[in-house]
């Protein structure tokens, strides 16, 4: 198996395992196709490695797959970090509870599909 496909099936069974309730009601052939959806999404703003990968897709899975386009989060992610790959942590120290809910509500599902 391809190293691309198995960093694909760890991550479905990591949101099967931790984000249960926000994957639950979808099938192992939606969830995959979001996570490989999301992981394209993720190296458009760059990440190049799996940590930061797995972040953003995670984010996507439990906030909304649109959720890089909230202006605040948008700041982070064009925010130069030490190193690029740091924007992932960045995401998660500094995005307030609040911007993520405000994020949750601009969930647009079409997102999914913007990168196949």
């Amino acid at each position: 198996m391809a190293p691309e496909d198995l960093f694909r099936n760890a991550l479905c069974l990591f949101a099967r395992e931790n984000l249960t309730e926000w994957v639950a009601s979808l099938s192992d052939e939606e969830l995959r196709w979001r996570i490989t959806s999301g992981i394209a999404r993720a190296r458009s703003h760059g990440f190049q490695w799996q940590h930061s990968i797995a972040t953003f897709v995670s984010l996507m899975l439990r906030f909304a797959p649109n959720f890089d386009q909230y202006p605040p989060i948008r700041a982070v992610l064009g925010e130069a970090a030490a190193d690029a790959e740091g924007r992932a942590d960045q995401l998660l120290t500094e995005v307030s509870a609040e911007q993520w809910q405000e994020a949750q509500n601009r969930y647009d599902p079409g997102a999914w599909y913007e990168f196949p």
